[in-house]
C-alpha cells in the first residue's frame, strides 16, 4: 500500500502515518510547482511577442547515467527593435525535436528577449505537465491509500 507498513496490534491492522504524510506533502509540493509553472507559462504565452527564428545548431547535453543524452536547439531571431538574439533552449529532448536550419515560431518578452522560447508544446509545457503528472500520482495514490485504509478499519498510529 504505497510504502505503508502494516502491523497487527491486538488483531487490528495499523498503518503508520508518516509515510502517508510525507508522500502526500511531496505530491502537493510538486502540484504547487506545476501550478506556478502553468501560471507563469500561460502569462508568458498570452503576453509574448512573436517572430520567426531559425535553428542554428542542435547542442548535445550529456546528463550522465543510462540514456542521459538530450539535444537542445540553439535558435536565432530578430526582435521588434531589429536586435539579433541567439538562444539555447532550456528544454532538451531525445531524440532531437529540431534540426539545424528549421524555421520556428519564437515567443519572447519584448522587455526581456533573452527569455525567448520556441513556440512548441515540448518547449513550453513539458516540464509543467511532468510536475503535474508526478504530483497527481503521489498525492492521488496517497489519498487513495489513506481513504482505503480508513474505510477498511485501519487505525492510524501516531508515530
Amino acid at each position: 500500500m504505497l510504502g505503508c507498513t502494516m502491523t497487527e496490534t491486538a488483531n487490528k491492522p495499523v498503518a503508520r502515518q508518516p509515510v502517508f504524510y510525507v508522500a502526500l506533502t511531496f505530491g502537493l509540493v510538486l502540484l504547487g510547482f506545476a501550478a506556478r509553472g502553468f501560471y507563469r507559462d500561460i502569462r508568458f504565452v498570452s503576453m509574448a511577442a512573436t517572430t520567426q527564428g531559425t535553428v542554428t545548431a542542435v547542442m548535445r547535453r550529456d546528463a550522465g547515467g543510462h540514456n542521459g543524452v538530450s539535444y537542445l536547439p540553439r535558435f536565432a531571431f530578430t526582435d521588434q527593435n531589429g536586435r539579433l538574439f541567439t538562444i539555447v533552449s532550456k528544454s532538451g529532448h531525445n531524440p532531437a525535436s529540431f534540426s539545424t536550419g528549421d524555421k520556428v515560431q519564437v515567443l519572447y518578452d519584448a522587455q526581456h528577449p533573452e527569455t525567448a522560447k520556441i513556440d512548441s508544446f515540448g518547449e513550453i509545457w513539458t516540464n509543467d505537465c511532468a510536475l503535474a503528472f508526478f504530483g497527481l500520482v503521489y498525492a492521488g495514490l496517497t489519498l487513495f491509500a489513506l481513504i482505503r485504509s480508513r474505510r477498511s478499519g485501519l487505525k492510524l498510529a501516531t508515530g
